[in-house]
């Protein structure tokens, strides 16, 4: 008997991803797995560009940055805000 799964293709827009990570104004340039766990993956890599990333030479090594966020939370304990503090904010992008 064959097992069935249950599975679908997500389509996030990468400016939702930006946004949920305080990155607004920012650009994905690159999206690739990190860690294999079993047949999953576990986390992914997402190059940024955004002024309050690191600066890096064209043919530079790009550093790994691992954001920080706080989460604010409204009054029914829902999630209302998520506010990134590293990197920290150099730039103000609207």
């Amino acid at each position: 008997m064959e097992k069935k799964l249950h599975k679908g293709i997500v389509c996030i827009s990468s400016e939702l991803l930006l946004n949920l990570l305080d990155f607004q104004g920012g650009a994905i340039t690159n999206i690739s797995p990190s860690r294999f766990i079993g047949v999953g993956i576990d986390e992914i890599n997402l190059v940024i560009e955004h002024p309050d990333m690191p600066e890096v030479k064209e043919d530079g090594t790009i550093e790994q940055v691992c954001p920080m966020l706080t989460v604010h939370y409204g009054d029914n304990e829902g999630i209302i805000r998520l506010e990134r503090t590293h990197p920290p904010k150099s730039v103000t992008v609207k």
